[in-house]
């Protein structure tokens, strides 16, 4: 085992400062290195990561935008960034250090080449990774996993709500979906998503608004609906013909109906950990068993790619023929 462990969280904003927040409290020896070239979104990063109690097993902090500052051997890399030009990215930091694991935020890339190229990449350097798409690591999902591990049916799956980000936020779903189901082969049907096309908040950004409709190779169908109008909440409805849930995040409540409890409905409060609290048990687990419980770089590509092909060939149609990427983050 390493004496000390080399992290780097690349990007400092709103999720980066949260990882670098539970990064703070991992149980291992551990320097950090945090770069963004944002001054104020280091001050930001400087300031939550005070906020954390000090642990004596983090031997030093760095906060620093120039990247020749980061060291020559990474042990794992926390890319936080946005998706333009993240692959980029990617390619500039590998060429000049040894990383060893990456964690990468969703969506990953905004073009299919970037996909196959930083596959290439990864494969060339020997680089494990995995995509942060972190509800396989909340107890509510494992919970519904467990239950439907001897599930032979093929699923039926809802998402509906308001505005909740169709665009950025769809891979979260189709994540957990393909978890659940246990197949991540499907194609994507984009004739209900709305023709007009919304701005994001974040800038240089779009986002959707509609019906997405996913077919699976093992005859499972998710649904994926974003409203226009306010107030609605994001609600997850899963049914396998003998058991249906419903799952409200925001609520932390989940209820559901099974033929094993004779159809009676039941309601179960439950929580969802933040990430100040995920990523150090999961950088653990890399760190100390080269795995965790995040999906691979590569199963996510698969999932991320009919996604995004889809909702470029519905720019293509509904806004420019010269659309070659889809600006989502």
């Amino acid at each position: 085992m390493v004496n000390c462990y080399n992290i780097a969280i690349i990007g400092s904003g709103q999720l980066g400062s949260r990882h670098l927040q539970s990064i703070k409290q991992i149980d291992l020896q551990t320097r950090i290195y945090v770069l963004d070239k944002n001054e104020e979104s280091l001050a930001v990063a400087k300031e939550r990561y005070e906020q954390i109690p000090p642990n004596t097993k983090v031997k030093s902090i760095l906060f620093t935008q120039n990247i020749e500052n980061l060291p020559t051997k990474i042990d794992l890399a926390i890319i936080a960034t946005n998706s333009k030009n993240r692959a980029t990215l990617l390619n500039n930091i590998v060429s000049i250090r040894e990383i060893n694991n990456l964690i990468i935020e969703k969506v990953l890339f905004q073009t299919k080449e970037e996909y196959s190229e930083t596959k290439d990449l990864f494969d060339l350097h020997k680089i494990n990774a995995w995509v942060n798409c972190p509800r396989r690591v909340y107890p509510i999902y494992q919970m519904l996993n467990n239950l439907l591990k001897d599930n032979t049916s093929s699923l039926l799956g809802i998402i509906d709500g308001s505005n909740w980000g169709l665009g950025s936020n769809s891979i979260h779903y189709i994540d957990i979906f393909s978890k659940l189901t246990n197949c991540s082969e499907y194609t994507t049907n984009t004739k209900l998503l709305d023709p007009k096309i919304l701005q994001s908040k974040r800038d240089g950004y779009i986002e959707f608004s509609g019906t997405l409709n996913l077919n699976f190779k093992n005859k499972s169908h998710l649904t994926i609906n974003s409203r226009k109008d306010l107030g609605v909440d994001t609600v997850f409805y899963l049914t396998n013909g003998y058991s249906q849930f419903i799952i409200n995040e925001s609520r932390k409540k989940l209820t559901w109906t099974s033929e094993k409890n004779n159809n009676l409905w039941e309601t179960l409060d439950f929580e969802i950990p933040f990430q100040s609290q995920l990523t150090s048990m999961i950088a653990y687990e890399i760190l100390t068993n080269n795995t965790c419980e995040l999906t691979t770089f590569e199963d996510s590509v698969q999932l991320h790619l009919p996604l995004i092909n889809g909702f470029i060939e519905f720019l293509r149609h509904n806004i420019d023929k010269s659309y070659k990427h889809c600006p989502i983050t």
